[in-house]
């Protein structure tokens, strides 16, 4: 079960997805199977505010809900109500094998160790600058001119968090006091 901002997603052992509200005035809403294809195996599914990236086990990343700030990666779409590809992101030829939202952005990583992000960018969270183009981009994390092979993502509120095959963690964006920690 996830829940994010204003809607809940479920995703059920036979891989059907279902998406309903929260409950408004204690009216029961009722699940709704999301139509998408059943060829396509989800194996994880990152959430943020009123927005889902779906990650299929083939590394290709759909997005669902708003993209009012870029989110789900999507030019000209305000709101995806069915997941649809983010093909933006499969012109760089790679297969993700994580991805993760934060408030009002996403970033995933590559099984090659590169990060892109995309969405929201008001602190900088993105790691580069996105000149409200709001697809995604490539994160070029580099130490003494060398390109530092990235392990693992995570996705803040106004932060976006990256750790390295040699321990060590780097981060864009603005720090809250429960993260500084």
């Amino acid at each position: 079960l996830y829940t994010t901002g204003n809607m809940n997603l479920l995703l059920t052992k036979k891989n059907d997805l279902y998406i309903w509200n929260l409950c408004e005035n204690y009216n029961l809403i009722q699940p709704t199977l999301v139509p998408f294809d059943k060829k396509i195996k989800i194996e994880s599914i990152s959430t943020g505010r009123n927005f889902a990236i779906l990650l299929a086990s083939n590394g290709i990343c759909f997005g669902l809900g708003s993209n009012e700030m870029g989110e789900l990666g999507m030019k000209d779409i305000k709101y995806c109500d069915k997941p649809q590809e983010i093909t933006n992101l499969t012109k760089f030829n790679e297969r993700v094998k994580q991805v993760r939202c934060g408030f009002k952005h996403t970033i995933c990583l590559s099984f090659n160790g590169k990060v892109y992000s995309w969405g929201n960018n008001a602190y900088g969270q993105l790691g580069h600058i996105n000149n409200g183009k709001n697809f995604p981009s490539y994160i070029n994390i580099e130490e003494k001119g060398e390109r530092i092979k990235i392990l693992q993502v995570c996705a803040g509120f106004r932060s976006s968090f990256f750790s390295s095959d040699k321990g060590n963690i780097y981060y864009s964006g603005v720090l809250n006091d429960h993260e500084k920690s």
